[in-house]
């Protein structure tokens, strides 16, 4: 009865405000509405929605439907999780009790050096509110997981749907290589013609003008670890295996996201690492095949490229289109924007030792970013370069080296807290592979954060590897602790 009556004033009161033509304070209203009714949903339900919404809807709306401003439902709900995140701090329904939380400390220094930066900044509330969307609005997620907000059943579930989220990308990817990729070839407004960045999966971006591949190249190969540790730890048959694997390989071939390239060993390096000590000679055969497949994977991409064998199979050229691309020193490329390594040098010579107040704290969030409420100092000063070349460049000039450090020390450490959990036996098989998939994709996150701005700027990339850090935090308090298993 109650719900009946607040539905009948919100549209009487809707109701006259469009008679007086009085559209944003309707748009205020709606979303009051829409949020009270998110708050009302169980953790579990809200945060099926978020997967669910930012995983198969947000990037399609963006690619198809060019709705660039749909990115910012994810980091919306992510607000509203605040408020979840406080009740399920007080609630006792899935907590292990008497056991402090690791790495929340760090998260809340964090989010308070983004008040410090842009007081000491003084920048305008609007860019301090906006600017700190990537940085701030998702977090809330961790203190859900990490204070135990979900019930870890429902964590197990989720971890079951990466063979859909990984099959929801071949149709996507199949599209965007044979039907946009072609398109690219010859059109002016593309720098330089590129093709490289058209296929994208479902993770969002421009036709015309590149997008989330970054983000697709980290989802394949975190998808390759899960289902090689699935096999390994016997949950899964061979044939299941190499089913995965079909779903998998075609989408990391076409694709051509050359980070793979380093992703892949560095990834299977960690899985392995184990045999390293057990089994040399079988790490050492291991590591032979791997070295054969990322060859392979190499010689695919590059004769996508020339479609000659000749220069395909150059050592020379292999080398200059891998190993520099990766590294892609120089000061500014053909693209307009600098070099990954080159934006460390940058920053420093525009700030170190002389402005060491920015050095240490930044130059306030939002500062690399633009949108048509503000334009960011940064962004204004630098806008033929791109600073915001990656996440780490965004973190160093808006944060400073604090927000950079204490952002590499959050994963990093959360990392290794999965890696301590997934060699325990108080967890089943199941969660053992899940947490070591957790640890080894953290790890990967790191390396993320210099190739691109993926890891915070892609809203599926940036919930999921802050949802595994807080997955990793409860697994550490549930070792600590003395209590009965919950919700296992």
């Amino acid at each position: 009865m109650g719900i009946m009556l607040l539905v009948a004033f919100v549209s009487m009161i809707t109701g006259y405000l469009i008679a007086l033509e009085m559209y944003k304070v309707i748009l205020v209203l709606v979303s009051g509405v829409v949020g009270l009714f998110l708050l009302s949903l169980s953790n579990s339900v809200l945060f099926a929605i978020l997967f669910i919404l930012s995983m198969f809807f947000v990037g399609q709306l963006n690619y198809f439907a060019g709705i660039k401003q749909v990115v910012w439902l994810p980091y919306l709900f992510g607000l509203i999780l605040y408020f979840k995140a406080f009740s399920s701090y007080f609630s006792a329904s899935y907590t292990v009790d008497g056991v402090k939380t690791p790495i929340s400390f760090w998260v809340l220094a964090l989010l308070v050096l983004v008040i410090i930066s842009a007081v000491i900044n003084q920048i305008p509330l609007i860019q301090a509110i906006l600017g700190s969307r990537d940085i701030i609005f998702l977090w809330s997620i961790f203190f859900i997981v990490a204070y135990s907000g979900l019930p870890f059943n429902w964590i197990n579930k989720a971890w079951g749907f990466f063979p859909v989220v990984i099959a929801f990308q071949i149709p996507l990817v199949l599209y965007q290589y044979f039907i946009i990729a072609p398109q690219r070839i010859g059109r002016s407004d593309i720098a330089g013609n590129a093709i490289w960045d058209a296929v994208v999966g479902g993770f969002g971006g421009d036709p015309f003008g590149g997008g989330a591949s970054p983000a697709l190249a980290f989802f394949l190969v975190v998808g390759l670890v899960y289902f090689t540790s699935l096999y390994r730890k016997g949950l899964i048959t061979r044939a299941r295996y190499w089913f995965y694997l079909s779903l998998t390989l075609p989408s990391l071939i076409l694709a051509e996201i050359k980070v793979v390239l380093v992703l892949i060993p560095l990834a299977f390096l960690f899985l392995f690492l184990d045999k390293l000590k057990t089994s040399f000679f079988k790490f050492f055969l291991a590591s032979g095949f791997l070295f054969m497949v990322l060859f392979a994977l190499i010689a695919g991409y590059e004769y996508q490229k020339t479609g000659s064998f000749e220069k395909t199979f150059n050592t020379q050229n292999l080398y200059e289109r891998t190993i520099e691309n990766q590294i892609d020193s120089g000061h500014q490329t053909n693209f307009g924007r600098l070099g990954r390594i080159a934006v460390f040098s940058h920053w420093w010579e525009e700030n170190g030792l002389s402005k060491p107040v920015n050095t240490l704290f930044g130059h306030g969030v939002g500062a690399t970013k633009a949108s048509p409420m503000f334009i960011g100092a940064l962004k204004e000063e630098y806008y033929y370069i791109y600073v915001d070349r990656s996440a780490a460049s965004v973190l160093l000039w808006e944060l400073g080296v604090l927000g950079f450090m204490l952002y590499i020390f959050i994963l990093f450490k959360s990392s290794l807290l999965a890696f301590k959990a997934s060699r325990s036996e108080l967890f089943t098989v199941e969660q053992r592979v899940s947490l070591e998939t957790t640890y080894i994709a953290l790890i990967l996150a790191i390396v993320m954060l210099i190739h691109s701005k993926a890891v915070i700027a892609v809203p599926i990339m940036a919930l999921f590897v802050i949802f595994l850090v807080g997955y990793s935090v409860y697994c550490s308090k549930y070792l600590k602790s003395s209590f009965p298993r919950i919700g296992f």
